[in-house]
Order: structure tokens, then C-alpha cells, then sequence
């Protein structure tokens, strides 16, 4: 009789109550159901939000993917480029008043479009002056962030300095594409 327990190692004991025998899958499947409803509710309730995130009426609230396909002809985009940085310009006013939330969601409504804009503009021209291009379009966008984060620190003397450096820069792609 030892040799035929050793020969069942792994046997669960014996016991009086039957519903211990159960596997463990079984003990509660109402625990299981109400897993899956949370589960299925859960990325229904993330697929609500992220449709809200992508399909935003608002490009400052939403993300923004006509980046990787231009819509707009190389001289559309130039036209609009301009007039973003005009609007740009505008900032200034907003800066010296130091109204920072209003600041910037208007660097955030204007860059946006712009930056599509400019990566049209850059993909028109010829090989040889993209990568140009490129450095002086990364030198405004580097100062749109900086700016954006110096209004968020409301640190006023560096808000000035990347406006400036963003307006230089701006004018320097703008006029290089002319």
C-alpha cells in the first residue's frame, strides 16, 4: 500500500467535501463574467476616448497626422506659411500682457498648421537645399517648444528670447524658399 501512494504523488487528498475536488476554474464563474463585461467595457470606453482624441474639430486639442500627407501645393503652403507667421507675430501682444494660458493656445492653434506647412514646402524643393531646410525648420519648432514650456513656467525673459529666436528663424526659412 506505500508503494501504491508513492506512485500518485501529485493525487489532491482525500477529502470529505466533494466541491473541493472542483478545478479552480470552476469555483466561481460569475467572478469571470463580470471580468470579461469590465474588460469589454473598459476598451469601449477607451476606443470612445481615443476617437474624441484623433477626431477633434479643434487641431490644438487633437493630434495632427496630414504631416505625413500633404494636402496643400508647395505654393498653397508658402501662401498659408506666411500668414501663420503673421499670425505668430501677434503673439508678442498676448506675451507683454503676460496672459500665458491664452499664449499658448494661440502658438498651439497657429504652429500646428504651420508646421504641416513648412514640411510641404520642404519636401518640394530640390535635394540639395532640403537639408537647409530642415536645420533652420528644427531651429523653430525647437522654439515653439521652448516657448510653449517658458509660458507654461511663466519665466517672461525666456519666453521673449524664444519668440525672438522663432521669428528670426521663421523669417530666415520663409525667405529662403521665396
Amino acid at each position: 500500500m506505500a508503494s501504491a501512494m508513492g506512485s500518485q504523488p501529485h493525487s489532491p487528498p482525500l477529502t470529505s467535501n466533494p466541491k473541493s475536488l472542483k478545478p479552480t476554474i470552476f469555483k466561481n464563474p460569475i467572478s469571470r463574467i463580470k471580468r470579461r463585461t469590465l474588460t469589454l467595457s473598459s476598451l469601449t470606453a477607451i476606443t470612445a476616448t481615443s476617437k474624441t482624441l484623433f477626431i477633434s474639430p479643434s487641431p490644438a486639442l487633437s493630434l495632427d497626422f496630414r504631416i505625413t500627407t500633404p494636402d496643400l501645393t508647395p505654393e498653397e503652403a508658402k501662401s498659408r506659411a506666411q500668414k501663420h507667421a503673421e499670425e505668430l507675430k501677434k503673439l508678442e501682444s498676448l506675451i507683454s500682457e503676460a496672459s500665458w494660458k491664452d499664449a499658448q493656445k494661440f502658438l498651439r492653434l497657429n504652429a500646428s498648421p504651420l508646421r504641416v506647412e513648412l514640411n510641404t514646402i520642404i519636401q518640394s524643393r530640390p535635394g540639395e537645399q532640403r537639408p537647409q531646410l530642415r536645420n533652420l525648420y528644427s531651429k523653430i519648432f525647437n522654439s515653439v517648444t521652448g516657448l510653449d514650456y517658458a509660458a507654461r513656467s511663466r519665466s517672461l525673459p525666456r519666453v521673449q528670447d524664444c519668440f525672438e529666436s522663432m521669428i528670426v528663424t521663421l523669417d530666415s526659412f520663409l525667405s529662403q524658399v521665396q
